[in-house]
């Protein structure tokens, strides 16, 4: 994660390192046979990993990270140095994995 020195993700860090981090991909919908919309169920993969969280100070490993963000989001400015700026006002995490648990939900 990246942002600015200031702000929730960093507040909630600053608090409590503990952290959760869940992502989800829907496969679809089972919809047959459903009368209501409460009782929809889903097919989906999730991975949810814990950890702790701190901010880091490394300025090269911001940079390293912050140009591999550039390369995944907006590869058409990949190579281009970042300004040194940047690094003055944005803040990186960087997590320590505890557990990793994936769960797949199918038919």
């Amino acid at each position: 994660m990246h942002g600015l020195p200031k702000g929730q993700k960093i507040d909630n860090v600053n608090n409590n390192p503990k952290a959760c981090f869940e992502v989800d991909e829907l496969l679809g919908l089972m919809t047959e046979g459903i009368e209501a919309a409460c009782d929809t169920e889903a097919f989906y993969n999730s991975v949810v990993m814990t950890g702790t969280a701190r901010i880091l100070q490394d300025y090269e490993y911001k940079r390293e990270v912050l140009n591999k963000l550039v390369e995944k989001y907006t590869p058409q400015f990949a190579g281009i140095e970042l300004p040194q700026k940047w690094f003055k006002v944005q803040q990186s995490l960087n997590s320590r994995l505890k557990s990793v648990t994936l769960v797949i939900l199918g038919p």
